[in-house]
């Protein structure tokens, strides 16, 4: 008898912990129910999203390109370029492509990022910068000048 007791003991505990478990499931105890599900309301953007560019692109140019190179390479050509910074410190270099007038040209802009705080000038070694872009032979079919720009001047590739 003393087994049996104990079995229903043990029945109506579990129970009781079982029929606490509905009202915490519907509780804000429950990880589950912090969020609800989804439901579709108006935007509220100022504008067509598909619009956005980006963030405006504060790099500048190069102060000196001192050399350009052009590789052929299988689907395309790499196009490098190096230049002097005005100080150390500057950033990120890159070739953006340019509008050019002559549809025989692509132009490429050098440019770089300001540095966040004052550097001294320092060496010229380390105060120069390279940076390079890839264009596909699509891009080049009807190219016959590449031309890449700095602030001060430019570098010309022809075939």
């Amino acid at each position: 008898m003393q087994g049996t007791t104990k079995n229903l003991i043990a029945a109506v505990a579990a129970l009781t912990v079982l029929s606490g478990c509905a009202q915490i499931s519907e509780s804000r105890f429950n990880p589950l129910n912090w969020f609800g599900g989804s439901s579709e309301e108006a935007t509220t953007l100022a504008g067509d999203i598909s619009k956005y560019q980006g963030p405006p692109d504060t790099s500048v140019q190069i102060a000196e390109l001192v050399s350009m190179n052009v590789d052929r390479m299988p689907g395309g050509a790499i196009i490098t370029a190096e230049g002097v910074a005005p100080i150390q410190g500057f950033w990120e270099p890159k070739l953006v492509v340019a509008d050019s007038e002559d549809p025989g040209t692509i132009t490429l802009d050098f440019r770089i990022q300001r540095p966040y705080r004052q550097h001294p000038a320092g060496a010229v070694p380390t105060r120069t910068v390279s940076a390079g872009a890839f264009l596909s032979d699509a891009k080049l079919r009807n190219v016959n000048r590449i031309i890449v720009r700095g602030a001060s001047t430019q570098r010309v590739s022809s075939r």
